[in-house]
């Protein structure tokens, strides 16, 4: 089980030292740019509708929109838990700093280049709660960045 961690932003550095010092320093270059991305990037990632309005329709059939209610903005989720899709402000940090337990994402996936990736990223919750940002091919195949450790257990995903 992960580390319970407060969250918001503020709180993130206390979590970091539970993780070896290169995923931190990882971690730590990703919130950095995204500060940037936020300023100079993330308008050319917008579309009209966006964030009430998904940018296509979904390549799979168990994907969902989300609307985050106060951070304004949209994402698709697979959500493979129990758990209802709402973000969770006391966070259980996974395997990665990357990965999170809550069923909805806490942030707006960063560092997006373009408008046709939206319709590809997406908040993937594994069937214990753990979610973290991957990508869906229009087929409806489900790449995540960081797999489960078996030291955590299999991760099981609907495939």
């Amino acid at each position: 089980m992960g580390k319970i961690i407060p969250f918001p932003i503020n709180q993130r550095s206390q979590a970091l030292n539970n993780f070896p010092i290169s995923e931190s320093d990882r971690f730590k270059r990703y919130l950095q740019e995204s500060d940037n991305w936020q300023h100079q990037h993330k308008a050319k990632t917008m579309y009209p509708g966006y964030p009430e309005v998904p940018p296509c329709d979904p390549p799979r059939s168990d994907m969902q929109w989300f609307v985050h209610p106060h951070l304004k903005f949209g994402v698709w989720v697979i959500n493979s838990s129990e758990f209802e899709v709402i973000a969770n402000p006391n966070l259980a940090w996974g395997w990665s700093a990357f990965v999170l337990k809550s069923a909805a994402p806490v942030y707006e996936p960063m560092n997006l280049n373009s408008v046709e990736i939206r319709k590809n990223i997406t908040w993937i919750v594994d069937y214990d709660g753990f979610g973290q940002y991957g990508l869906v091919s229009n087929k409806g195949d489900i790449w995540i960045p960081h797999e489960r450790p078996s030291e955590w257990g299999a991760s099981r995903l609907r495939q």
